[in-house]
């Protein structure tokens, strides 16, 4: 069985477990967004996260414990994008030991299509292995889908010329500097500098109520109750969250890995995210990149019918 999007998981399991034969049962979770299940007192049980699927004490051991009559649930594990990682090989292993698996997942992939093929295999690695994406496989297969259908409001904050040229300057001494450093450390941390710059000017804005600021398109404005998602906690604030909590606040920073957000969005159940952003160059770029992924999930429920 096959399951994306916003679905009841208790209820799928124990629709699952009613109706079939069901000895043992072995959950392989997400740690970022852990569902603790509640099954029947004569069905032993294990948690394993994800993570510690390659450890020898735990692989070999559960290759031994898993047989036909193994419930294995698969739980939110589209956690990294490359299909071929040590730790999704042995999550297969241990799904190919019983025809029983149940696979959950809120969103269908973390950036595109392809990375639809790592639920996939999970859900039958010998069927599709090696397999490209291809929405046929999906339309063939048996997948449930709820769609999820993610929105973005993007709240507009003026910079000034100050700000910009204290922007461009870090781009070019960082760009100027990179030598044999990780060219992706450059757009990382120009975020965090646009995070840094909108932050000063939305603080400033709650600290000189009544507000200067209100957004143009839906005429709201940002007080002292309105709570901010930010990368880390550096401007060291009461109404700052980061993405390790279950709060979908109004972001700041976007995380580096975007499967920090879907976690976010998993652990709470949102669908709606509100963006703040700016004319600086990496805000224009991740904004268009957020559109971007939202218009190709969407595109996903509508290319499989499902929506």
């Amino acid at each position: 069985m096959f399951y994306i999007g916003d679905w009841d998981k208790q209820k799928v399991v124990s629709h699952y477990i009613e109706n079939n034969d069901v000895r043992k049962i072995l959950v392989i979770y997400n740690p970022t967004c852990k569902t603790e299940y509640s099954f029947p007192e004569n069905i032993p049980f294990e948690y394993l996260a994800y993570k510690d699927a390659i450890m020898y004490k735990n692989y070999y051991r559960l290759l031994q414990w898993i047989d036909k009559k193994t419930l294995i649930i698969s739980d939110e594990l589209l956690i990294q994008e490359n299909r071929y990682a040590l730790e999704y090989n042995c999550v297969n292993a241990f799904l190919n030991q019983t025809p029983q698996r149940i696979v959950f997942s809120y969103l269908p992939f973390i950036n595109d299509e392809k990375d639809v093929m790592i639920l996939m295999d999970q859900y039958n690695n010998a069927l599709y292995k090696g397999e490209q994406f291809e929405y046929e496989i999906v339309k063939n297969s048996k997948m449930f889908i709820k769609p999820v259908h993610i929105t973005a409001k993007f709240i507009h904050i003026d910079v000034d010329k100050t700000d910009v040229d204290e922007y461009n300057k870090d781009k070019e001494k960082r760009f100027s500097e990179i030598g044999m450093k990780d060219p992706d450390t450059i757009p990382r941390n120009l975020a965090i500098h646009a995070g840094t710059i909108r932050a000063k000017h939305i603080f400033d804005i709650i600290n000189s109520m009544p507000s200067e600021f209100i957004e143009e398109s839906n005429n709201t404005q940002f007080t002292e109750n309105n709570k901010f998602l930010c990368r880390n906690l550096r401007f060291k604030k009461l109404n700052c969250t980061t993405y390790k909590e279950d709060e979908n606040n109004t972001i700041i920073d976007f995380p580096i890995r975007r499967q920090e957000l879907i976690s976010l969005l998993t652990r709470t159940r949102e669908k709606d995210l509100t963006v703040t952003t700016s004319d600086l160059s990496i805000d224009c770029w991740q904004k268009k990149d957020l559109e971007d992924w939202i218009n190709r999930l969407e595109k996903f429920y509508a290319e499989t019918a499902l929506s």
